[in-house]
C-alpha cells in the first residue's frame, strides 16, 4: 500500500525486468506463489474429483490457476485481468477445459 514514488524507480523496474521471479524484501516470488497455488490445485483435484469447486482469492492466485488450467505458458499469466468482484467459471473435464465465463 505505497505509492509508486515511495517504492521508487530502481524497486520497480527489477520488478518490470523479472516480474516473474523477482522478490521484493519480505515478500514471495510470482513464481513461488505459483508454486504454491498450484500444490494447492493439485492437491484440491484429488480430493475433489469431478465436484464443483468455489475459489475466493486474489488476483494473483486466480491468475495462476485459470492460467494453469488453459494451458497458457507463466509468462501470458499476467495478461489474465480479473475485476474485482466478478465470477469466472472454468470447466474442467478429463478431455480438456474450457473457459465459460470470465469477468462476469
Amino acid at each position: 500500500m505505497q505509492t509508486y514514488e515511495a517504492i521508487g524507480k530502481a524497486a520497480l523496474d527489477r520488478w518490470a525486468d523479472d516480474p516473474l521471479d523477482h522478490r521484493p524484501p519480505g515478500g514471495e516470488s510470482a513464481s513461488d506463489m505459483s508454486a504454491r497455488v498450484l500444490a494447492f490445485l493439485n492437491e484440491l483435484q484429488a480430493q475433489r474429483q469431478g465436484e464443483a469447486v468455489v475459489i475466493v482469492a486474489h488476483g494473483g492466485p486466480l491468475r495462476v490457476i485459470a492460467g494453469h488450467l488453459l494451458g497458457l505458458p507463466p509468462a501470458r499469466w499476467l495478461t489474465l485481468d480479473f475485476a474485482h468482484a466478478r465470477l469466472t467459471r472454468i470447466q474442467v473435464e478429463t478431455w480438456g477445459t474450457t473457459l465459460k465465463l470470465f469477468n462476469r
